[in-house]
């Protein structure tokens, strides 16, 4: 269990601080020797051994004067001389919060920097609400508070990756914007993994002078947000810590090169995530049914960011640096008949630098990345002058160019190499195709005239052993115009391969009301027929 004198939720409770008053206090800070690895705080203390945690950043949403012991001893307990506070962005309070922060550095000098939390999303929120009416008068205000007994304190700003582009920034001077000292550069949407190093680049611009702290989410972020920006489905548990462990290696990777300043876990409890109030506080981040789930994907992406942040170590003590040689570029799968597997294509990777190469992930993506299975013996990492396999497949699930890319994600130069793939989908010249459709008539039901009811669905199968070439797609008959209809079957289909055919129906006067759909093609006959018919109320 966590240490008795450290408060179960990230709300500092009077009576927990009462505890905590008499725990140890903190020395002052002395020099850093080590990367910056921080975390929210309130870790078992092994982990925080194993992770190597130098600095701790810790919530606080009471008056200065009420949290400083509570962080303090914090601090002490999680070992670190550091720490980092994030205080509420609130117009009424912010100012004179910040003033007593500067006056309380003065004699808590393990103290570096006093922040504000989602620091785009507060703002903008304020501003929809007629809070803050201007709010580069308000950071100005805040800033100089900070400063106003103690130059030495620092304040900080958390942004997300989503948010560097968002007005509520953008619009604020770029005097103001290089006052900031820190910027903790977070990663909301786990398939932005491979665009790391474009928003560094990014958020420096905007913030010259500041020191980029990365943030990672080592927790079950599955139903809190969709796997990608402004999409609609979840991550797999499979997507999230491969992307996850793409991402940390981006970030490590930039952390090695200098480009950041250090690097930060969200929300810690690492050794025990289950313990995490916000768990059970809000359905968002876990749906009551997935707790159990949640609790084990956490602890995996928590075992994850332990072996990487070690591997990392090791690499950066080992002398020498890592380089990946591909043998190609690019790779031309040749041409294949549609859904037969062609020969493979074998590509050498070698590690040509004198450090070792840890690997992250390989992944196959792009718009048809299912076309070209791969396999691989590289493991998770090769040995100076080591060398793998990556034997790669083609089969095409359709006619024509098909395109996708292999994606290796290690430790070397930016942190990932690409390996373009292309291949040519072509229509057998043998065999011979038949059209099976589930139904060859359909009744679409009553509904209200000008209302569109259900759609019904229709599959379409060449059970023949022909390429299935299709012409068009029509609806005739009476009523033809109460019917429309949609289908992704393209303008051919494999043999063995199905599609659907999704038809509406919306009546434009009572009664029985008919219709066909024909469907040319190559097949025998040269065209199939499905009777449509329907009933209009008033």
């Amino acid at each position: 269990m966590r240490n008795s004198l450290v408060c179960k939720s990230r709300s500092v409770l009077v009576s927990c601080l009462l505890v905590l008053a008499v725990a140890l206090s903190v020395n002052s800070a002395s020099a850093q020797t080590k990367p910056v690895i921080m975390s929210w705080g309130e870790n078992l203390p092994s982990w925080n051994t194993e992770l190597g945690i130098t600095a701790m950043r810790e919530a606080c949403g009471d008056e200065p004067t009420t949290c400083e012991p509570y962080l303090d001893n914090l601090a002490a307990l999680s070992n670190v001389k550091t720490y980092y506070v994030s205080m509420p962005l609130d117009p009424s309070t912010s100012v004179s919060w910040a003033k007593q922060y500067s006056t309380l550095s003065l004699t808590h000098k393990e103290m570096v920097e006093i922040s504000f939390d989602d620091f785009v999303g507060n703002i903008e929120d304020d501003q929809i609400a007629g809070t803050m009416p201007n709010p580069a008068s308000f950071v100005a205000d805040v800033l100089a508070a900070t400063k106003s007994e103690n130059p030495n304190l620092a304040f900080g700003v958390t942004i997300y990756e989503d948010g560097l582009n968002h007005v509520a920034l953008t619009s604020l001077p770029a005097s103001l914007l290089a006052q900031i000292q820190y910027v903790h550069l977070y990663l909301h949407y786990r398939e932005d993994a491979p665009n790391w190093a474009s928003y560094v680049a990014t958020a420096k611009s905007l913030f010259p002078k500041a020191k980029i702290i990365a943030g990672a989410y080592p927790y079950d972020r599955i139903d809190y947000l969709p796997c990608a920006f402004k999409g609609t489905a979840s991550c797999t548990v499979a997507q999230e810590q491969s992307l996850y462990s793409q991402a940390l290696q981006n970030q490590l990777n930039t952390l090695s090169a200098g480009t950041i300043y250090g690097l930060e876990f969200f929300f810690g409890y690492f050794g025990d995530p289950q313990d995490w109030p916000s768990w059970t506080l809000q359905t968002r981040i876990c749906e009551p049914a997935r707790l159990s789930q949640c609790y084990a994907n956490t602890q995996a992406l928590q075992n994850i960011t332990l072996s990487m942040l070690q591997a990392h170590a090791a690499g950066t003590n080992a002398k020498g640096t890592p380089a990946v040689s591909l043998e190609y570029s690019s790779v031309f799968m040749g041409s294949e008949y549609v859904n037969k597997e062609g020969s493979p294509g074998l590509v050498t990777m070698k590690n040509t630098g004198t450090g070792p190469l840890t690997i992250t992930g390989i992944d196959v993506a792009g718009a048809d990345a299912t076309m070209f299975p791969m396999s691989q013996n590289c493991g998770t990492s090769l040995a100076a002058g080591g060398s793998c396999t990556l034997t790669i497949y083609f089969k095409p699930t359709a006619l024509g160019a098909c395109t996708g890319e292999i994606i290796i994600y290690d430790n070397a130069g930016s942190g990932s190499q690409t390996l373009a793939l292309t291949g040519t989908g072509i229509a057998s010249t043998t065999g011979t195709p038949a059209v099976t459709l589930a139904h060859t008539a359909l009744y679409m039901g009553s509904e209200v005239v000008g209302v569109q009811g259900t759609p019904g669905l229709l599959k379409m199968t060449n059970s023949g052993t022909g390429a299935l070439t299709i012409s068009g797609f029509s609806i005739t008959g009476t009523n033809s115009t109460n019917y429309s209809m949609t289908q992704n079957c393209g303008t051919s289909l494999a043999a063995g391969a199905s599609c659907t055919l999704t038809i509406y129906f919306r009546p434009s006067a009572t009664g029985t009301r008919t219709g066909s759909i024909v469907i040319k093609d190559n097949a025998a006959g040269g065209s199939q027929t499905v009777t449509l018919t329907g009933t209009g109320l008033s």
